[in-house]
């Protein structure tokens, strides 16, 4: 397992310091469509929370992605406010993802992604809600 952890890692640092961090906002709907994998959880958020109509993603690809450049990717992050709350309450949720890498035939792509991947596909792996006011950073869990 440590080995392959040692021989994964290079090529992980090079592919995460090919993303750029600006990140930029999506239409709430790209993260709604994230969210229906765990109905529940969905039904849940909904249910509970006034949801904004813009979720911001927190990677967006660099100009070395050949098809990708500009496009978006999760962590997704948002702020909520609590429904039927006496004071106004406002929740912190970010939707956690793992991506996919896919080239034009849709097969899986793990090298030269900045030059044949033409397709990201995102699976949700968590649901993290905290208050608002919580000044800490919320990481998402690693595999």
């Amino acid at each position: 397992m440590i080995r392959s952890c040692r021989t994964l890692f290079p090529f992980l640092a090079v592919f995460v310091a090919g993303l750029s961090h600006a990140g930029g906002s999506v239409a709430f709907e790209d993260v709604e469509s994230l969210l229906r994998a765990q109905p529940v959880t969905q039904q849940w958020l909904a249910s509970t929370l006034v949801l904004p109509e813009t979720a911001d993603a927190e990677i967006r690809f660099g100009n070395q992605f050949v098809h990708l450049g500009g496009a978006r990717m999760g962590p997704y992050t948002f702020r909520a406010k609590v429904k039927g709350a006496a004071k106004p309450a406002e929740i912190d949720v970010t939707v956690c993802t793992a991506a996919t890498f896919l080239d034009k035939s849709g097969k899986k792509v793990t090298k030269s992604v900045e030059k044949t991947a033409v397709k990201v596909e995102e699976k949700l792996t968590a649901v993290l809600v905290r208050d608002a006011r919580d000044d800490a950073a919320t990481a998402c869990p690693t595999e």
